[in-house]
């Protein structure tokens, strides 16, 4: 998985990618189950490609209210 991590972009982009990604992968998963190993994956990707432990929390508890 390529990330877009590019520096001075607006947070806000971001966040925009972020809960696209969750909201394909809702799409994507035809259980529960697959949709947690991938938000794993995804949440794993994103720890190595230089996003913040704060950020992925922050996003996933976003993600959880809004749906």
């Amino acid at each position: 998985m390529i990330l877009p991590y590019v520096t001075g972009y607006p947070k806000v982009k971001y966040q925009k990618w972020f809960r696209s990604t969750l909201i394909r992968l809702i799409q994507l998963c035809t259980n529960y189950q697959d949709f947690t190993r991938q938000r794993i994956n995804m949440e794993i990707c994103c720890l190595t490609s230089g996003y913040s432990h704060e950020f992925i929390e922050n996003e996933l508890q976003n993600f959880n209210r809004y749906f």
